[in-house]
């Protein structure tokens, strides 16, 4: 059965706490502990008196769905009188001590390999009543976009700049719910924005100036209700400075750790990176969690990414909670292009993380991997952490209506980190070029196009099939020679282009130009890996039986016989061999494994 909480007694359970969401645990024998939960807990806590939070899966067949009317923009939109709702702060606060060791749990329900961001389940939300249903989570999915769309301009963020109610307005979405009892209306609205709020709060972890603190706004009328809220400042985070000068230093160190981490192209050794950085640069609060106000009097950078980015740097910076710890490691893997969540336990009263890797969802606890000082492990490294001790999914978190990603062990690199492969498997079997993206991945043949990225229906260029042979021949050292114009010295490819030309494997496309960024042609491509195999010989005749085999260049007609007699080459289901085509990463994964 469904648990419910009705919105009033949530609201006055957490107003006596007076501090925002805060997850702390330092570990597994830590005994002073805060921690928040995530989304799926959230359905539990604003199904209100009179009204039920539920998804359009979970409705009955045949259910009738209002779609209400839904209206965007700044402003008061109601034609009849209106009535300001009474302003409230919601915060989230957990203090219970971590309980003993415990058993981990054998596979929570309700579980995807699906799964994206908390945000993108908010569309699916309904609200049901005694007599009517209705689709509210669109509303609540705009408001979500307008807010994050803001909070990720940074600087420029008006949430960042002005959390005034008169500010915040220009967020607003009115709803038309003509049908509810309008007495219903403020615990409605306040239980919208709540969960809305902490959708952002735990999908966006730039918004480190407020983490689970907020405070709700919004008028109704006899039939609509305009939604907003006021994302609230911490301690340390008060003024538009303060605000300007960290995010300014986050910036700036994120920006550095990325540019770092490019050394280590492998979405493995990235994320490994991250997480030595954050243990070797951190060691965990247990003044935050030793002070009951420390949040509202003293700072919220334990809980916000900057206490886990900056506290190494800037004296002024407090050090990270297990929050800080998993927002900190969020915010890298995501500007790396990593799919990353933050993830919490009500029971264990902590915060780590999912994320993909791959077809893969795998967890990550930094905060338990960091030990005493100078030493860190890798215990709760690409672990199925979800369930383990002190990270059990409690019920109340995790109910039947709402799906938290899946966890599997990611071993080593060489599994695939690439979501694209992923994504093109049907549901019967995997992309048919996997086997070969996977041959020279793992042989360090191809990378991707970034560490998640493999882009397998991307074209490849001439310098970078250049620079693919000249990995498989071990990267021999060359001298270099200013022999084409688009090939200076010191980039990625001069040494792959200078050792193909001077080895006969790839001239230029002119005399004075080698064509870096030109897309590689089918018979161009064939030819170059021809030469790089010696040049076997062949006869002709093979191409013959291929539609377009008259679209071959005469310079090709021997490479291209090679390719067709070797099956370094197929056509397509078309009979043709494409020989003018581009030819993508994927075809050229298929006949790199075919010849190394």
């Amino acid at each position: 059965m469904k648990k419910k909480l009705t919105a009033f007694l949530l609201t006055a359970a957490m107003l006596c706490s007076l501090m925002p969401m805060a997850a702390a645990t330092s570990g597994p024998d830590d005994d002073t502990a805060a921690g928040g939960s995530d989304i799926t807990a959230l359905l539990n806590e604003v199904s209100g008196e009179g009204y039920t939070f539920t998804t359009r899966d979970q409705l009955p067949e045949g259910t009738e769905i209002i779609e209400p009317e839904i209206t965007i923009g700044t402003g008061n939109k109601m034609s009849e009188p209106t009535q300001e709702i009474e302003p409230t702060e919601r915060i989230k606060t957990y203090s219970a001590e971590l309980p003993e060791q415990t058993e981990r749990a054998e596979k929570a329900e309700y579980t995807t390999t699906k799964f994206s961001s908390y945000g993108a389940q908010l569309s699916n939300l309904v609200v049901q009543t005694s007599s009517k249903t209705y689709a509210v989570g669109k509303a609540m999915k705009k408001l979500y976009d307008a807010y994050r769309a803001d909070v990720r301009k940074g600087a420029n963020s008006q949430c960042l700049k002005d959390n005034s109610d008169s500010n915040m307005k220009r967020f607003a979405v009115t709803i038309n719910l003509s049908g509810i009892n309008s007495s219903n209306y403020e615990d409605l609205m306040g239980d919208m924005e709540w969960l809305t709020y902490l959708s952002l709060d735990y999908d966006t972890p730039e918004m480190f100036y407020s983490n689970g603190y907020m405070g709700i706004s919004g008028t109704y009328s006899k039939t609509s209700v305009t939604i907003y809220f006021r994302p609230m400042y911490s301690a340390g985070f008060t003024t538009k400075s303060d605000r300007t000068t960290l995010n300014t230093q986050m910036e700036n160190k994120v920006k550095e750790l990325v540019n770092a981490a490019a050394d280590y192209p492998r979405a493995y050794d990235k994320m490994m990176f991250f997480h030595d950085w954050l243990c070797e640069n951190n060691s965990y609060n247990h003044d935050a969690v030793s002070s009951n106000n420390y949040v509202t009097s003293v700072s919220g950078a334990p809980w916000s990414c900057v206490g886990a980015l900056l506290s190494s740097s800037n004296s002024s910076v407090k050090g990270p909670v297990c929050e800080g710890y998993s927002r900190a490691f969020q915010l890298l893997c995501q500007r790396a292009g990593i799919t990353a969540t933050v993830v919490t336990s009500d029971s264990g009263n902590h915060m780590w993380n999912n994320l993909r890797y791959g077809k893969y969802w795998t967890g990550v606890d930094v905060t338990w991997d960091d030990g005493s000082e100078n030493s860190y492990n890798y215990d709760y490294f690409f672990q199925r952490v979800n369930n383990m001790s002190g990270h059990v999914m409690d019920d109340q978190n995790f109910v039947d209506w709402l799906e938290y990603p899946e966890l599997s062990v990611v071993s080593d690199w060489k599994i695939l980190p690439f979501y694209d492969v992923a994504d093109a498997a049907s549901s019967s079997s995997e992309f048919w070029g996997k086997p070969y993206i996977q041959y020279v991945y793992e042989q360090n043949y191809m990378s991707g196009l970034t560490c998640v990225n493999f882009g397998i229906n991307t074209s490849l260029t001439r310098a970078q099939f250049a620079q693919i042979l000249y990995s498989i021949a071990g990267k021999p050292e060359v001298t270099y020679i200013n022999h084409f114009s688009d090939v200076p010295a010191g980039q990625w490819y001069t040494n792959a282009v200078v050792w193909a030309d001077s080895n006969d494997i790839a001239h230029g496309v002119s005399d004075t130009r080698f064509g870096v960024n030109d897309a590689i042609t089918r018979e161009q491509l064939a030819l170059m890996l021809y030469k790089y195999m010696g040049a076997p010989y062949v006869e002709e005749g093979y191409i013959d039986s291929f539609a377009d085999a008259d679209e071959v260049s005469d310079w090709a007609l021997t490479a291209m016989n090679w390719a067709v007699r070797d099956g370094v080459m197929n056509g397509t289901n078309k009979n043709e061999l494409q020989p003018t085509g581009k030819a993508t990463r994927t075809a050229t994964a298929v006949m790199i494994s075919k010849v190394a």
